[in-house]
């Protein structure tokens, strides 16, 4: 696996526009995230790239600190920088998946720039990209949310990178097996009240009943990743194309476009100018392309105000 994830990972920095000095990890305590992190140290001592490792405490578990301090004395102990950083909030009765997700990544988005690091890895599988397909496939996503986690994306000015995408679940924990890794299991994950682990535990299913092996799901994605790559160079295009001055569009221009290209063109204007994580859903976003061609009163969406008049559509953040 070592040499797997050495070559792989080679792959994934030559398509990068300069060549990292350090890599941050996000570490649950689980098998996978610590096993990247092994896998990792080898990788960095030869490439000479400084390498930190944080733990969030969500503060959502009695145990939380506990196995913080046990995934912090392992690190340690391999040689490995190592932080936990804790999740301060009152009580969450609703969304806690969403809302600790976006806590995590603050948190850790703020530790790198604090520690000058401009690149995030993070330790999603194979199985996490299946199960992620399924998930958007029940709630009948489109090209976007059926394409997959990408290995390499941009999120504010982070740059995540997920080595292990091609390699499963079974694969991550025979190395933790081989290299003696103990890791923790967090009983959320055997909860089936949430969706991704109602569909973890009956995927199966598919290959058995249905004759729909893992190979035939990443096949998919990866032909829908290609019918994504080509919207989102017409994105860009038209992006540019329409865009008269900072944050202002010609508003015919902007109209002209088939109506994918117009939407996902609105969902990126908004995440950048709100500069928010995740996009407006899909009914919000046909709602304000609705509004726009009737001539509508303003909007207001994801903390940005979206005017237009016979000429221009503008978007201002909101304080």
């Amino acid at each position: 696996m070592k040499d797997r994830f050495e070559k792989k990972l080679n792959n994934l920095l030559s398509k990068l526009p300069k060549t990292p000095t350090s890599f941050c990890i996000g570490v649950s305590g689980g098998a996978d995230s610590l096993a990247l992190c092994i896998l990792l140290k080898g990788f960095c001592k030869k490439k000479k790239i400084n390498l930190y490792a944080v733990t969030v405490d969500h503060q959502l578990r009695p145990e939380a600190k506990k196995e913080a301090k046990g995934v912090h004395d392992f690190l340690s102990n391999e040689g490995i920088y190592h932080e936990v950083l804790v999740w301060e909030h009152k009580d969450i009765k609703s969304d806690i998946e969403n809302q600790a997700r976006q806590a995590r990544y603050d948190l850790i988005k703020n530790f790198c720039k604090k520690n000058k690091c401009e690149y995030l890895l993070t330790a999603h599988h194979k199985d996490d990209q299946i199960e992620t397909f399924l998930i958007n496939l029940s709630r009948g996503s489109g090209v976007y949310g059926l394409s997959g986690i990408k290995e390499i994306s941009t999120q504010d000015e982070l740059t995540l990178i997920r080595p292990l995408l091609s390699f499963s679940k079974e694969e991550i924990l025979n190395f933790c097996k081989e290299q003696g890794i103990k890791f923790y299991h967090d009983n959320m994950n055997d909860d089936e009240k949430y969706l991704r682990v109602k569909i973890r535990k009956n995927r199966h299913l598919l290959n058995e009943k249905l004759d729909i092996s893992d190979d035939k799901v990443i096949l998919a994605i990866q032909n829908l990743s290609r019918v994504r790559s080509l919207i989102e160079n017409l994105v860009q295009n038209h992006i540019s194309d329409s865009q008269t001055q900072k944050n202002v569009f010609n508003k015919d221009l902007f109209l002209k476009a088939d109506d994918e290209v117009i939407l996902r063109s609105l969902s990126n204007i908004i995440m950048e100018t709100s500069n928010q994580d995740y996009p407006p859903t899909l009914e919000k976003l046909e709602n304000l392309l609705f509004s726009i061609r009737e001539n509508k009163l303003p909007k207001t969406l994801q903390g940005v105000k979206i005017d237009f008049n016979k000429n221009s559509i503008t978007f201002v953040k909101l304080k």
